[in-house]
């Protein structure tokens, strides 16, 4: 299925990038994505049991908005998140930079990711005091990230999407 130009990356536990500069016409790329979905759909005999896989594939294209490799990453990772929201063992086409709270939420995913390896979030803590006594009783700790762009982040926003990456 995979042709001698093409590059096959994987990404993570269950998520791969095939590349391929060879497709010229979107119905050249929807023939090869529906027959990788049958291959993946074929039960296999491991060891006498049978197992069937299903697939949800993101497709990204450059529509020439473009600027950087990793925002046709980005725009797959739109593209698979819909197709696992129709049901999976499908394919979904984003065909270029979408401006929209679901891109936004992937491009910030990514930075939640870069983020820890980056060390940038801190916590603070703040002491929580008895009203009538005056007596400190406890500290909360606090998050906040560091974005090297935005600046000093709230929980609110970036905590129930790390939630869900996690």
């Amino acid at each position: 299925m995979l042709a001698n130009d093409d590059e096959l990356t994987r990404l993570a536990a269950d998520e791969f990038v095939v590349m391929r500069p060879a497709l010229k016409t979107e119905a050249e790329v929807k023939m090869l994505v529906s027959r990788m979905l049958t291959r993946l759909a074929e039960a296999y005999d491991i060891e006498g049991q049978r197992l069937s896989i299903s697939a949800s594939i993101g497709i990204a294209s450059d529509d020439g908005s473009v600027e950087q490799p990793k925002e046709l990453l980005d725009n797959a990772a739109l593209a698979v998140r819909e197709a696992k929201r129709q049901g999976g063992n499908t394919f979904c086409w984003n065909h270029g930079a979408a401006s929209t709270a679901g891109a936004e939420q992937v491009i910030m995913r990514r930075e939640l990711m870069e983020a820890i390896e980056a060390r940038q979030f801190v916590v603070h803590y703040q002491p929580l005091v008895e009203a009538k006594t005056g007596r400190l009783r406890s500290a909360e700790a606090l998050v906040r990230w560091n974005h090297p762009a935005r600046g000093l982040l709230l929980p609110g926003a970036f905590i129930s999407l790390a939630e869900q990456t996690a």
